[in-house]
């Protein structure tokens, strides 16, 4: 048990786009969370809270008001099920809060973002009981539906920017990979992924977005039925430019490298999983609102 567990415990597998419209950014935060591959159904809950800072310049006003900070706080119940051995299906269901400071004005919009629905297969399972290394390959997708309000306005009528609404008006299609290796109590996960968006009603097409990943982690074991996991690593994320009307928004699209650090824990059929993510390196075009530190606190029960 103890020897599946820990990849129950790895991390990020299915990202969110961070791009970001002028004056608003797209559904940021963590992605993925608890990662269970043990042939266990799974039913979560996730709080990531992240906050976006204005840059101070003559692009970012709202009118006569000066913008401020974006907050968001989003959460989300994930369940995972296995019809078979190899094959794991997922559903995340969202439910988004997003608050605006500005200088003559504080705007909140909240409700239900866009739903997602996902699988992943196991290509490959080497078990450690059998060789010195064990090995773990899995690979799958999914699709977001554009179930979550994008044309919600602030107290003055104006439409609220596309990346700071809490849908996208947008149906998305994904794909991504992992590998593992591991030997005795140390391994390393490598993952990529890629997200595209179609074209919504208004003419709006978010940028794609790919992302790579890689970290190191250990085990810890506390006790008969509590384990410990401690992930520490880098990921580079890689965002298009969006598209308005046919024509490339300047004010879009970064690359970034982010610090990532995983605590995860679980006890009998409770997991709980912490989660960070801290700038190292951001290029962003034009008056996009900047990120800091990404958090996210999942808990799970399984069974």
């Amino acid at each position: 048990m103890m020897r599946n567990l820990f990849i129950a415990v790895s991390f990020f597998i299915f990202s969110n786009a961070w791009a970001c419209d002028i004056c608003g950014c797209s559904s940021g935060g963590l992605s993925g969370g608890l990662f269970p591959q043990f042939q266990n159904n799974l039913l979560g809950l996730r709080y990531s809270p992240t906050v976006f800072s204005h840059p101070q310049n003559p692009g970012n006003f709202n009118g006569l008001s000066k913008l401020s900070k974006d907050s968001y706080h989003d959460s989300e119940v994930f369940f995972r099920w296995f019809p078979k051995k190899n094959l794991q299906l997922w559903i995340n269901v969202p439910y988004k809060i997003r608050i605006r400071e500005e200088s003559l004005r504080t705007t909140q919009i909240q409700g239900i973002g866009d739903i997602q629905i996902s699988g992943l297969y196991t290509f490959l399972r080497r078990d450690s009981s059998h060789y010195t290394f064990s090995h773990l390959v899995l690979g799958g997708g999914g699709i977001s539906l554009p179930t979550g309000k994008y044309q919600q306005r602030d107290e003055t009528l104006t439409m609220l920017p596309v990346g700071f609404q809490v849908g996208t008006g947008s149906w998305s299609a994904f794909v991504n990979a992992l590998y593992m290796i591991r030997l005795k109590q140390w391994g390393f996960i490598a993952q990529g992924d890629f997200r595209t968006y179609s074209e919504n009603e208004r003419s709006f097409k978010k940028g794609n977005l790919s992302g790579f990943q890689g970290s190191f982690f250990k085990q810890f074991q506390i006790g008969s039925k509590t384990g410990l996991f401690i992930h520490a690593g880098l990921r580079n994320e890689l965002l298009e430019m969006d598209v308005d009307f046919g024509s490339r928004k300047t004010d879009s699209g970064s690359f970034s490298n982010w610090a990532t650090f995983t605590a995860d824990i679980f006890m009998g059929s409770a997991l709980m999983s912490f989660q960070a993510q801290f700038p190292v390196y951001s290029q962003y075009n034009g008056n996009q609102p900047l990120p800091g530190n990404r958090f996210s606190l999942s808990l799970a029960w399984l069974w």
